[in-house]
């Protein structure tokens, strides 16, 4: 996160340089007064562009937050991709968590967070339980402590990545695996199709992964351990007519990769006690 908000900084100061020194041409050789003009605004227009980068990624440093802030716990009330990727690898992602440390009432707050690599894309979920580092300054200045060894516990029911079409979906990846000493029930695609309410939903966002359902989950079927798996933002009409969001990591069967495009009607299924345990249904796209 430094090198890259380093980086940033350094592109912005080359570019304010080449900026001022098309200006300082212009000013000696009038006869190219309109192409300086136009170069040294275009490097000038860059290096600010640059800086509100720089100051957005280093935002996203928690470095010195984890190292003295007040630890503690945050349940995941929801999950939102803010369409931000850091060197097309880290995704940004909008937490809005209830947080517990020692000495105050339980509060909300919205935090970003980075997760780190491919393999964490849709790694956390509504109702985990996070370890958390808080400011003793500033109680809204959280970050999620991933180096505290993962989710402390899981809602009681956890949706995982899996093919809702096939019998026997695979169980949950290893980038969602939590505590071995919580007892959870774990529900594949499968058992939200086969139990679920119908709906009908829209893709946001499709985000190729570069991996197969086999290289995530061992133990599956020659003709699913090949199918590629996906990070997919998308909405559905859940109770109430209310509009849902979700964002999961989806095993896409052989034949189907055209269903999942943005902005593309899509079919899904929920349980009617937990709407936020979703996935996309093959059986009817």
């Amino acid at each position: 996160m430094r090198g890259t908000r380093m980086g940033l900084l350094v592109g912005s100061a080359l570019s304010f340089l080449l900026g001022v020194l098309s200006l300082v041409w212009v000013a000696v050789d009038s006869t190219m007064a309109l192409a300086g003009g136009i170069v040294g605004g275009s490097f000038l227009l860059t290096g600010i562009v640059l800086v509100f980068a720089a100051r957005y990624v280093g935002s996203l440093d928690t470095s010195g937050l984890l190292r003295d802030g007040i630890p503690g716990t945050a349940t995941v009330l929801s999950t939102q991709d803010t369409g931000v990727t850091i060197n097309d690898l880290n995704l940004v992602v909008q937490l809005r968590l209830r947080v517990t440390v020692p000495g105050r009432a339980p509060y909300e707050v919205t935090i970003r967070h980075v997760l780190s690599g491919r393999s964490a894309w849709g790694s956390i979920q509504p109702g985990m339980v996070l370890p958390v580092r808080v400011d003793p300054t500033n109680p809204n200045r959280v970050a999620v402590d991933s180096n505290a060894g993962g989710p402390v516990m899981s809602s009681p029911v956890m949706p995982v990545m899996a093919s809702p079409a096939v019998a026997g979906g695979p169980e949950t990846p290893p980038s969602m695996m939590i505590n071995e000493s919580v007892d959870v029930v774990r529900v594949t695609g499968a058992d939200i199709v086969a139990a679920g309410v119908q709906t009908t939903g829209q893709v946001v966002s499709v985000q190729p992964l570069g991996v197969t359902a086999g290289q995530l989950t061992a133990g599956l079927p020659a003709d699913q351990a090949d199918d590629p798996v996906v990070h997919v933002v998308f909405t559905f009409v859940g109770p109430g007519g209310a509009q849902r969001r979700k964002e999961a990591l989806i095993r896409v069967p052989d034949g189907k990769q055209d269903v999942l495009a943005p902005g593309r009607p899509v079919a899904v299924s929920y349980l009617e006690e937990t709407p936020d345990t979703a996935t996309i249904d093959w059986s009817r796209a």
